[in-house]
């Protein structure tokens, strides 16, 4: 029995490396690149990049919090309230509170 050599098994090689694919084909991989934002080129066009138009969306658009159903909260007593549409219950605050 043969053992491979620890230079064929050697993997940190940053050349190019060639797999060979069934018999009739060799495929080249290039080895990865890094690209430190030093080096990164950035094309801008001009003006702002969000005053380009862009297409409209079918669907229209929607506010972050809407459910569709009532905002309600339960008030000190037990007792539902609408958010919406009930009159809210004076608040009674100590003298204390009031001057924070």
């Amino acid at each position: 029995e043969e053992e491979d050599s620890p230079e064929e098994l050697d993997s940190s090689s940053s050349s190019p490396r060639t797999s060979i694919v069934g018999e009739s084909q060799a495929v080249i991989v290039p080895a990865p690149t890094i690209i430190y934002p030093q080096q990164a080129i950035i094309i801008q066009k001009e003006g702002h990049p969000f005053d380009q138009s862009r297409p409209h969306s079918p669907r229209s658009r929607q506010a972050r919090n809407s459910t569709g159903g009532p905002l309600t909260t339960v008030g000190s007593t037990g007792n539902v309230i609408d958010l919406l549409k009930d009159q809210l219950p004076e608040l009674q605050l100590s003298e204390e509170d009031r001057q924070k």
